[in-house]
């Protein structure tokens, strides 16, 4: 059988994608999609869809508990905080809190493996840490998925932050290489 492979995440996740200026957005599940030929994608929940103009960070820990509470049996956690959860936070606030809800997230589902993906650097400012220093702070308990230093200028839509459609399926095997490689260890 297959792995069964829960996720949580923002509308990056979830798969929507940037094709034009002033963030059009369409709806693409193909990272579920191309990860279900591997994986038992048993759930996707996205975090804080609707609040980015409203400049409101949502509670996270709340929506987490409920994304859980029927996944208890599941092998392996992705999860990603985006814009919408850390919008209100400095920069240097940004890796508190992820590695905050992290440690939240290792006790709720402690026989899971559980992985960091995607951006992580969004704060007030919406700049973005590298990768590779949030790695070397937080290497016992997180590790990224995707370096977007290396993928950016191609991947990335014309609002700066989501995948164009194109590049979901480069996204889903980066994120597949990932976990076997980590599983593996």
């Amino acid at each position: 059988t297959k792995p069964k492979l829960i996720m949580f995440g923002d509308s990056i996740m979830e798969g929507y994608s940037s094709e034009q200026l002033y963030s059009f957005y369409e709806r693409d599940d193909i990272w579920a999609e191309l990860l279900k030929q591997h994986y038992d994608v048993h759930y996707i929940a996205v975090s804080g869809r609707g609040l980015f103009d409203k400049g409101l960070p949502l509670n996270v820990y709340q929506q987490f508990q409920k994304f859980i509470d029927n996944n208890l049996d599941a092998d392996i956690c992705c999860l990603e905080l985006g814009v919408n959860d850390l919008a209100k936070y400095e920069a240097d606030e940004v890796l508190e809190k992820v590695n905050e809800f992290l440690l939240y997230a290792q006790q709720q589902l402690p026989n899971n493996k559980i992985f960091y993906m995607g951006y992580c650097g969004y704060g007030k400012d919406f700049g973005r840490m590298p990768l590779h220093e949030f790695m070397e702070k937080y290497d016992n308990i997180i590790c990224p998925v995707l370096d977007l230093r290396d993928f950016k200028q191609q991947l990335v839509g014309s609002d700066g932050l989501h995948y164009k459609l194109e590049a979901q399926k480069l996204v889903a095997d980066q994120v597949h290489q990932f976990i076997q490689k980590q599983l593996s260890k």
